[in-house]
């Protein structure tokens, strides 16, 4: 089943990020960082036959460090809870989406996250949905890419008749 973004997690998550390394965040006793934003979209959906409008409000926790021996750190996890409404049918959904993440970069570098939950209906006859999206690149010291695993296309599995 595909998914056609128009802007949605994805591009949710980009700006995001991006948005993260920028904006004031809380800082835990820890070291750990908190941060929150929120935006709106909207995607086609094949299984649902419709586009569906987003809103979202993500909070962000992230811990990041260089080591001794020069090496960069990023751990994070993101929690993106969603309101999302059809626009053909008004049918309407919740859902909470957790995207943990992490870069490691050295003379090489490992870059991965993943993007995954279920929207539930809150609209009567109205199937549920899963939303996953999966990626991880490997470069070595020379800048040669090893490993491109997963991809920028969002995975959307209904469950239930449409």
């Amino acid at each position: 089943m595909k998914f056609r973004n128009t802007f949605g997690i994805f591009g949710t998550s980009v700006i995001a990020l991006a948005a993260l390394l920028g904006m004031p965040s809380a800082d835990a006793a820890n070291g750990i960082q908190f941060g929150e934003t929120d935006f709106v979209g909207s995607a086609y959906v094949d299984c649902l036959g419709e586009f569906v409008d987003f809103e979202e409000h993500v909070d962000i926790a992230y811990h990041e460090f260089v080591t001794p021996s020069g090496n960069y750190h990023l751990v994070d996890t993101w929690k993106f809870t969603i309101m999302a409404t059809g626009q053909a049918t008004g049918r309407t959904w919740a859902g909470v989406l957790t995207s943990p993440g992490q870069v490691n970069a050295g003379p090489g570098e490992v870059a991965q996250f993943s993007i995954q939950g279920v929207l539930r209906s809150i609209t009567k006859h109205a199937p549920g949905f899963f939303w996953g999206l999966t990626f991880k690149t490997t470069v070595n010291a020379n800048g040669e890419l090893v490993v491109e695993r997963g991809s920028f296309d969002t995975f959307v599995r209904c469950n239930g008749k449409n």
